[in-house]
């Protein structure tokens, strides 16, 4: 399996549309340093501080004092480097070792966690790999759990991520999913385990704007009280494009015609009645890598990304008179 997997949900791929003195906002990544822990130590709400904040992302944590204390649900952030270990006393333990790019945090994830976001969404970008304990228990079996494959190697084994995104407690569209281990291939080399830091990037449609987004996991590893693979992942590297319009301007947006799309050299962009202005590309982490200049262009201007590398882009029309039509494509050689 690739180090880098770019998963895209093109739920849509059409333009975000139109509004007067509305642009996108590209959000720092969430990287989980911004919880101070000591070398080797971890946070996991036993403090009683519950659920926390941090860029307007909201984690739930929840912490109980009974049987003598335990990280009941939500999230927890961990500064443990031990990817040897099995078995639950090294619960907050990421299997790549560090967090994403070798940083030294990075979030522990329980089954059914959720976040809550301030502004309202277009895009959702994060990095995710297996823990420690939920990897060498698929790799090696344990006290609770199967060695995935079997003893063969042929069992049809896997374990799944399954992301919903919500806006107004009502899904939308369906749910994205991840394969954190798969077993099922024919060919019993191509079985993995997650080990390293993986790319999920979530689109959502023009016309929703996600504010809350839950994660469930699924095992065919099934026992008479549930999943036996343990129920934990790891998350770093959370961004996030908002879309900073109100919800009672969403009925003034219009598409911004892109084609074609995905492209590969060229991409044509109907500029409807706008002769001045600016077009500018940003990528995925909010730099901006094109921008040229409207000189009485009207009609289909066509717009060379040859150079551009393969993955996702977000384009703004800026007009002379400060009206924004914005999009997105996908450079795809």
């Amino acid at each position: 399996m690739k180090n880098t997997l770019l998963l895209t949900l093109c739920m849509l791929l059409a333009a975000f549309g139109k509004t007067k003195a509305q642009s996108i906002e590209l959000v720092t990544p969430i990287t989980f340093e911004e919880i101070e822990i000591t070398d080797g130590e971890f946070w996991n709400g036993i403090d009683g501080s519950g659920n926390f904040t941090i860029s307007n992302v909201t984690f739930e944590n929840e912490y109980s004092n009974d049987f003598g204390g335990f990280w009941q649900s939500g999230w927890a952030v961990s500064k443990v480097d031990n990817n040897i270990t099995a078995g639950f006393g090294n619960l907050y333990a990421c299997f790549a070792g560090k967090g994403f790019e070798n940083s030294p945090q990075y979030a522990v994830v329980q089954n059914n966690a959720y976040m809550t976001f301030e502004t309202k969404l277009i895009q959702l970008n994060l990095k995710v790999t297996n823990s420690t304990y939920a990897g060498l228990s698929m790799q090696n079996g344990d006290d609770f759990a199967k060695k995935f494959g079997g003893e063969t190697g042929n069992d049809p084994d896997y374990f799944k991520l399954i992301i919903t995104s919500y806006s107004q407690n009502q899904p939308v569209g369906l749910p994205f999913e991840f394969y954190l281990a798969d077993y099922r291939f024919e060919n019993n080399n191509e079985d993995y385990i997650v080990t390293d830091w993986e790319d999920i990037s979530i689109q959502y449609p023009i016309d929703v704007f996600v504010d809350s987004v839950t994660f469930k996991l699924e095992s065919s590893d099934v026992g008479n009280f549930g999943m036996n693979t343990p129920g934990f992942f790891n998350v770093d590297y959370i961004s996030a494009i908002p879309f900073n319009v109100s919800i009672n301007k969403i009925n003034q947006t219009l598409p911004l015609s892109l084609f074609p799309n995905p492209s590969k050299n060229e991409l044509n962009i109907d500029l409807n009645q706008i002769a001045k202005g600016n077009v500018r590309v940003y990528n995925i982490g909010g730099k901006m890598v094109m921008n040229e200049e409207l000189n009485g262009e009207m009609g289909i201007k066509r717009l060379d990304i040859s150079a551009l590398n393969n993955g996702f882009y977000v384009i703004e029309v800026q007009s002379s008179n400060q009206e924004k039509l914005v999009g997105r494509f996908v450079k795809n050689d």
